[in-house]
């Protein structure tokens, strides 16, 4: 080590440091494997609302009716009872509308108090605001950001490339950078 105090400093910086001091952006892998977490709560919870709202309004021929029935006379009826997509019925529409609220309930809470959703608290990560590295409001993590994952999830095109947006340099989603937020290690 030199006496010098104008030699420039022998430590290298991390890559996933950030410019706010100690900070340590969450891995790609662990993000994957939370939001993973979060998507199969999110599927559990909204087949289980298939099946309570196919079992009160049987019968409409819809969607619901393949997911929520035994009987699957056609390939095509097994693929759409496993993914199962969302038309302009009111049916479907209430379906997404539920599946928001549910999501709300359930990791609405997690969010508020802790910046973190279920499958982020498995891995012990958070998000938090990327300029003053707090936890953000409610709004901006649950409306701009989970309910616009939600939305732009309609399309798979723009789900596609939110997601892909992580290979960029800082780590972030498109939902991260509309949400001014970023995944750091807990």
């Amino acid at each position: 080590m030199s006496d010098n105090p104008y030699a420039a400093s022998s430590t290298r910086l991390a890559d996933d440091v950030t410019e706010h001091g100690e900070i340590v952006l969450a891995s790609r892998f662990k993000r994957l494997i939370a939001r993973l977490i979060d998507q199969i709560i999110y599927a559990l919870l909204t087949f289980l609302c298939l099946y309570v709202y196919g079992s009160w309004f049987p019968g409409d021929g819809s969607a619901i009716d393949l997911a929520t029935s035994n009987t699957i006379s056609s390939p095509s009826d097994a693929w759409k009872s496993l993914l199962f997509t969302y038309d302009l019925s009111f049916n479907s529409l209430f379906l997404f509308l539920l599946s928001i609220a549910i999501a709300f309930v359930v990791q609405g809470y997690f969010l508020a108090q802790f910046g973190q959703t279920i499958g982020k608290m498995a891995l012990n990560i958070k998000i938090t605001d990327k300029e003053n590295l707090e936890k953000p409001s409610l709004t901006r993590l649950f409306v701009v950001r989970e309910c616009g994952m939600s939305i732009i999830g309609i399309l798979p095109i723009l789900s596609l490339i939110n997601v892909l947006w992580i290979f960029g340099p800082a780590r972030r989603c498109l939902h991260d950078h509309w949400s001014r937020t970023i995944v750091v290690n807990a």
